[in-house]
């Protein structure tokens, strides 16, 4: 989703630059061992990930993190691709496309950047040790608003002050809890819709959180 108003020139220039910051980053994060727990595994470098989608999008998407890691599945190393045959990714992609968008219309990531184990919840060292990658994304990226999936991901924005407009909606594993994929799907879809109209008609967000969970 590339911002409206930047000249040919300048969007395939910052799309390149972008793209080579986010490897940068992406290498870091396999090299990283700051947190034992995770350590675990055979092979940790393998078991970690950065977001995917475009690098010059104005949303971003931030989860808590990785789904636990199926050794026979490598390519759940990608934010809200899980092992179950029906997970809070579905729900996700389904809630953008009812915005008319695709996945790769816009950048998704986690705070975490690793598999916790049976879906642990995050643990503030794991989100300490990953800020500086995710505070990086935020940064290569320079989002007109970001979208936290879930009170976990909110909870690291607010505590870490992220320099950038953010509003938070339910998980969509919460929405799937309850039995409300469908009205998920569609709130989300709406709100998704409104901003990215926003984000078309040069609309302007203050830094830090905006509250739209009464829409849910």
């Amino acid at each position: 989703m590339l911002k409206r108003s930047e000249s040919k020139t300048r969007i395939l220039t910052r799309l390149s630059r972008s793209t080579k910051l986010l490897e940068r980053v992406n290498k870091h994060i396999k090299c990283c061992l700051r947190c034992p727990f995770m350590l675990k595994y055979e092979h940790p470098n393998q078991y970690k990930a950065t977001g995917f989608g475009d690098p010059c999008s104005s949303i971003i998407l931030v989860g808590q993190s990785l789904h636990d890691y199926c050794p026979e599945t490598p390519k759940h190393q990608i934010p809200f691709i899980g092992p179950m045959e029906v997970d809070s990714g579905d729900v996700l992609f389904k809630g953008i496309e009812q915005a008319g968008l695709r996945p790769e219309d816009l950048y998704i990531t986690n705070v975490v950047k690793c598999h916790p184990p049976q879906n642990k919840p995050n643990e503030k060292e794991w989100e300490r040790n990953c800020w500086r990658f995710l505070r990086r994304e935020l940064e290569i990226i320079d989002p007109r608003i970001t979208i936290c999936l879930g009170r976990q991901a909110e909870s690291a924005f607010l505590h870490y002050k992220a320099q950038t407009p953010f509003f938070a909606v339910p998980h969509p594993s919460y929405a799937m809890r309850c039995g409300q994929e469908k009205k998920w799907i569609k709130t989300f879809g709406d709100i998704l819709h409104d901003v990215f109209d926003g984000i078309r008609t040069e609309c302007t967000w203050q830094m830090g959180p905006h509250s739209i969970l009464s829409k849910f």
